[in-house]
Formats: structure tokens, sequence, C-alpha cells
């Protein structure tokens, strides 16, 4: 009786051993998920800052095609920081991605602001630069 119980014993710690590593390979991979899909946003986000570079100092040879470029990449960059750390952030993108859409027009003067929000990842700042964008004046 003895060796059956710990012949049970152990296969019920082998069958919990294996359940745990299961989740807990799960849990890495999302993690390792999570950190790529942002690493990519972020390299989309300096996509965003090179565009806006070019409109603040000139160099854009059509302003309407660098806009629609810059609001390319915070769209893509957007799904990139779809997560439970990053909610507020890809918040702020969507709003900035709208008022890139609807009122791109109002975008020269706020070159500085929006790089300086995208690389810091301000999503306050991002919405607040949005806000205005969409109730110029």
């Amino acid at each position: 009786m003895k060796t059956r119980t710990k012949r049970l014993l152990i296969i019920v710690a082998l069958l919990a051993a294996l359940g745990i590593g299961f989740f807990a390979g799960k849990a890495v991979q999302r993690r390792e998920n999570i950190q790529s899909r942002q690493g990519h946003g972020r390299t989309l986000l300096s996509f965003a800052v090179d565009n806006l570079e070019r409109l603040r100092d000139g160099e854009a040879e059509d302003f309407q095609d660098e806009v629609e470029d810059l609001a390319s990449n915070i769209y893509a960059a957007y799904y990139d920081f779809l997560s439970d750390e990053t909610v507020a952030f890809s918040d702020a993108l969507w709003e900035l991605w709208n008022a890139l859409l609807f009122d791109g027009e109002n975008l020269p003067g706020n070159e500085d602001a929006l790089i300086e929000a995208l690389t810091e990842q301000d999503a306050d700042r991002l919405e607040e630069i949005a806000m205005g964008m969409r109730t110029p004046g």
C-alpha cells in the first residue's frame, strides 16, 4: 500500500510540475511578445519623429504626404502598445492619429512638442496636443 501511495504522489507531483511549467512558459512567452511588439512600436515612433523633423525643418517635399506617413506610423505604433501596461499611451496614439487624419493641417507649430511627447511616450501630453489640433484657436 505504501508503494502504491508513493507512486501516486510521484505521479501527481509530476503532473503538477508539468502544469506549472506549461503556464510559466506561456507567461514568459506573453511577456516576450509584449516586449517585442513595444520594441517595434518604438521603431515606428522613431520614424514618426523623423517625419516631424522633416516637417519642422521644411525638408518635406509634400506636406500632405508627410502627414500621411506620420499618421501611418502613429497608427501602426498604436497596435504595438496595446497592453495593460501601456493602454494610456496607446489611447493617446489613437487620439493623435485621429487628429492627424481629420485636422492634419493644424500640425504646424506642434512638431517640437510632438517630438518630445513621442520620445518620452508621454500619453497626457500627446492627448493635449491632439486636442489642440482638433480645436485650434
